[in-house]
């Protein structure tokens, strides 16, 4: 199976169709290379990352205590691993294959990974700093709402509302839109795959898979299939819905590669700007490439 056809969906309207065993085992020898990788990802994850003090995720850290950018990042990668974990557990322990099931964990890791890399797109630790506390402020009203349904009142919550004012006259980021209307998550997974140059299948993948996990039967010719029968009277089919392995293939991929970028780039955010590599992770418009010879500013060649 080539790049192109592990990462383009494939365009089938119905439901009505199989995959032949072949097909099947080599999506699953796929499924199996990823498998591994999340294998290696959540041994990382039970491990604290260090984060230098004059690395751009330390500095977005003084600017944000005790509402750490470092610890928003770190708890979504773990969020997007686990649930990747829970899908290889799922599907090469128990060897279960459910219908919907998958992909609702990988919507939840696409999400995930996506808002972290969000908050990571822009290697200013003021930026940083402000993300974070974008989903930091969402993240209080959720958890008042929460106490409100339950009747019940959060002792806690007006001194982290108050802590959290203080972080913004500190910085002085009143202006700054924090407490503004959130971004959709699909514009988050867009910004985000779009800062990294991953292309549009994360964000179609995550609308694939939230129509799965909402019950939205758009998506039922594109990520499930049926092997049926139709006796042509009486406009009845009968037969054994399924998941699509291709399918599942294709948002593994989306949410792996969202995975992987988010492990290198927060990595190298937690390390000194003056010794990260970054320039190997962006490259500079206009980079020459030594070459033999003499290399002269343009300005000064002949």
């Amino acid at each position: 199976m080539n790049d192109r056809e592990r990462r383009t969906p494939g365009s089938e309207g119905s439901i009505l169709r199989t995959r032949k065993p072949d097909e099947s085992q080599d999506l699953h020898r796929a499924l199996g290379k990823l498998f591994s990788e999340v294998e290696e990802w959540h041994r990382l994850t039970a491990d604290t990352l260090s984060i230098h003090p004059n690395s751009a995720l330390g500095i977005a850290d003084a600017l944000n205590a005790p509402f750490r950018a470092s610890h928003a990042v770190s708890y979504l990668r773990l969020t997007a691993v686990d649930h990747l974990h829970a899908l290889r557990s799922l599907m090469k322990e128990a060897q279960a294959q459910h219908i919907f099931a998958p992909y609702s964990l990988l919507r939840a890791s696409i999400e995930s990974a996506a808002s972290a890399l969000w908050i990571l797109a822009d290697p200013s630790p003021r930026s940083m700093a402000v993300c974070s506390l974008r989903l930091e402020w969402a993240n209080l009203q959720d958890r008042e709402r929460a106490y409100e349904t339950m009747d019940a009142s959060d002792k806690t919550l007006a001194l982290w509302r108050a802590e959290f004012e203080q972080v913004l006259a500190k910085n002085n980021m009143k202006k700054e839109g924090i407490k503004a209307r959130q971004k959709s998550i699909l514009a988050v997974i867009q910004e985000a795959s779009s800062s990294f140059n991953l292309g549009k299948n994360p964000a179609l993948m995550w609308q694939m898979c939230s129509g799965a996990t909402h019950g939205r039967n758009w998506v039922t010719g594109m990520l499930t299939m049926m092997e049926a029968t139709d006796d042509g009277v009486s406009q009845v089919i009968s037969g054994r819905l399924t998941s699509d392995e291709q399918s599942i293939v294709l948002a593994a991929y989306a949410a792996c590669d969202l995975v992987r970028c988010l492990f290198q780039v927060q990595a190298l955010h937690s390390r000194p700007a003056g010794h990260s590599g970054e320039s190997f992770v962006r490259a500079a418009p206009g980079l020459l490439v030594p070459t033999r010879g003499l290399l002269l500013p343009k300005r000064f060649g002949s």
